[in-house]
């Protein structure tokens, strides 16, 4: 029934130092932390698109892949926040860089995740969110409007996300 379910998910695990120079802004530093990429579905899994290993024959055809993808690196967190006109309206934004020490430590995988938010009463929000991301690992469609369909295959590529959400919070 959940067949989508951790299909993909990412789990970072990490030990390193936070460190704070002012109130709204954080600094995180692990020099040695785990990412796990999962891909609990073995049809979505058999794409080979969420940086979970496959093994694929001379004529580039899927023969065999991995649920999960084990990385060991380092990652550095930035984290902002800040609120404005009578704490109505927040900011928040996230910038998480990850380098894989086993495989093309160079390649930094990129989270920035930014969020305007506009608080309407108490408790209900207006939120818009934009998040950049990059993982050497994961391959994305390629747009190409001359092609048919508008996707001309996969690579590696930048993706932007936007959302406009109505977040509801309630604390009790």
């Amino acid at each position: 029934p959940l067949a989508w379910f951790f299909s993909p998910a990412t789990i970072t695990l990490s030990l390193g130092i936070d460190y704070q120079p002012i109130d709204n802004l954080s600094l995180y530093y692990s020099p040695v932390g785990g990412k796990f990429i999962i891909v609990a579905n073995d049809s979505i899994a058999a794409l080979g698109v969420h940086g979970n290993p496959v093994t694929k024959d001379a004529n580039g055809n899927i023969t065999a892949f991995e649920n999960v993808f084990a990385q060991l690196g380092s990652l550095l967190k930035i984290n902002y926040t800040d609120k404005y006109a009578n704490n109505k309206i927040t900011l928040v934004s996230n910038l998480a860089l990850y380098s894989n020490y086993l495989n093309n430590p160079q390649n930094f995988d990129v989270d920035w995740t930014n969020e305007f938010g506009y608080t309407i009463i108490k408790g209900l929000q207006l939120a818009l969110t934009l998040n950049i991301f990059y993982d050497d690992d994961v391959l994305v469609q390629i747009t190409d409007w001359d092609a048919v369909g508008g996707v001309s295959g996969l690579g590696k590529r930048v993706s932007i996300t936007q959302q406009m959400l109505i977040k509801y919070n309630l604390t009790f």
